[in-house]
């Protein structure tokens, strides 16, 4: 069975899903980065601290986008086997 849209219908919840997961580990991000940037640490252990801050949302980040890059292209090409071929 397919949605309105005429792809399957587990892709929308998966895609809400993986971009609440994103959207959690931005909001963690950004309190992690304020609580940082609050801090009386110097400049110097900030800066290496922030690298890795990065470096963890990156790396927390990368699955839960390949996984929405792979719905997008499950949807893309469930929309498009759906049209079929029209001359």
């Amino acid at each position: 069975m397919t949605s309105d849209l005429g792809y399957p219908p587990d892709l929308e919840p998966a895609i809400k899903d993986e971009l609440a997961v994103l959207a959690s580990i931005e909001a963690r991000y950004a309190d992690e980065l304020a609580r940082l940037e609050r801090s009386g640490s110097q400049s110097s252990a900030k800066a290496h601290l922030r690298k890795q801050l990065d470096l963890r949302r990156n790396s927390a980040r990368e699955p839960h986008v390949l996984r929405l890059a792979d719905l997008h292209e499950q949807m893309l090409q469930s929309t498009l086997w759906r049209g079929g071929t029209r001359h």
